[in-house]
């Protein structure tokens, strides 16, 4: 009998403690440099949802115009005029911010593993105070 409880006990520890290893991670490439994080914050108001990272240097903000968040599309980006299925997104690269001023890019939104997952074609981003200067940013936003 004891020996079963030598045996349960070690699996049962070792289970207790991979539970935060599920959630998913997000990845994203900046000029090529990658990123990788599961330490995201998701936020959920009536008509916007805030999904973002919480990493200080290099770091994505996400703001969708819904009312759901497991609406699945093509969201356009516009940070300046808040219309359903549109999204303003933030790359923090090195301490600077880069957003995307072009309309004619999009973040699609699908659902997997029962989660939402953001995906960004190559885009280009552009510091918000010297227009000069740009990043060129992919990768896939997962909820955590």
């Amino acid at each position: 009998m004891k020996r079963k409880y030598f045996v349960l006990l070690p699996l049962l520890i070792l289970a207790a403690c991979n539970k935060d290893n599920k959630k998913q991670y997000s990845t994203w490439y900046v000029n090529g440099e990658m990123f990788r994080t599961n330490d995201v914050g998701i936020t959920e108001g009536k008509v916007k949802h805030i999904f973002n990272s919480k990493d200080i240097d290099n770091k994505f903000y996400i703001e969708l115009r819904i009312d759901l968040f497991s609406i699945e599309g093509d969201y356009l980006f516009d940070c300046s005029y808040p219309h359903p299925m549109t999204c303003c997104m933030v790359i923090n690269y090195k301490h600077v911010s880069y957003i995307n001023v072009k309309s004619s890019s999009y973040l699609r939104g699908n659902i997997y593993n029962k989660k939402c997952r953001y995906t960004l074609n190559p885009t280009w981003f552009y510091n918000e105070s010297d227009a000069n200067d740009s990043i060129l940013v992919k990768g896939e936003f997962n909820e955590p």
